[in-house]
């Protein structure tokens, strides 16, 4: 009884966070990578399709990025193509949008909500790519979500504008204590594990509260 009561001292979204992650590394044991999550996580290597037996931005979008977003309370739609008026020629389609708020409303309210995926150590290519976009089109308001599973931004772009980071958090630090699972030799305490995410920031990416970032950095009642 005293364990379920120190859970419930930790919020919902802390919960979310950790349950994610602790699936992302039991698919990673199940799949006989335990080796190779190592090098990733420590020694800032990358996935191996051939390792993981699946394309690497694949695996962590559905195992990891997509997962969280979606257990967050938001929806997507992944691959949206010409998402924005002039996301028209050559590279126009972003990773994945969020119909949290729904596209044809977004898009009457002159706003984007999209982000980019990438595997673990790559989060410089998923900013140089929404930089790209947004510099594409100024014509709307943003909200952008990058990750690469393990560094996790929430970037916001009044139309007109510069981007600027409004939210960072690093899962790496709780990563290295979920890979125990994987390790009979290591010991885990997830109630312990849960203090370790910042909770405050995870909060930012739910989906009520995308919706009060845009009320109140771009003034649209939603």
């Amino acid at each position: 009884m005293a364990d379920d009561t120190k859970i419930q001292d930790h919020s919902d979204v802390s919960y979310k966070v950790l349950q994610t992650v602790e699936e992302f590394v039991e698919e990673i044991g199940s799949r006989g990578c335990t080796s190779h999550f190592e090098a990733v996580l420590n020694d800032d290597k990358l996935f191996k399709g051939n390792k993981l037996e699946q394309k690497p931005e694949a695996f962590t979008e559905r195992y990891l990025i997509f997962k969280l977003i979606q257990r967050l309370d938001n929806t997507i739609r992944t691959r949206p193509v010409q998402y924005a008026p002039k996301w028209k020629h050559g590279r126009g389609i972003p990773d994945f949008c969020l119909t949290t708020v729904p596209i044809e409303a977004a898009k009457q309210k002159d706003l984007r909500l999209f982000g980019e995926s990438k595997t673990p150590n790559k989060i410089e290519y998923a900013r140089t790519q929404v930089k790209e976009y947004l510099e594409k089109d100024l014509d709307f308001h943003a909200v952008t979500v990058l990750s690469d599973g393990f560094e996790w931004e929430l970037w916001v772009r009044p139309l007109g504008e510069s981007p600027r980071l409004a939210y960072y958090t690093d899962l790496q630090p709780v990563f290295r204590e979920v890979k125990s699972l994987n390790l009979e030799n290591e010991s885990y305490s997830p109630h312990d594990v849960r203090d370790m995410i910042d909770e405050d920031v995870f909060e930012q990416f739910t989906g009520p509260a995308v919706m009060e970032t845009v009320r109140t950095e771009f003034g649209i009642q939603l």
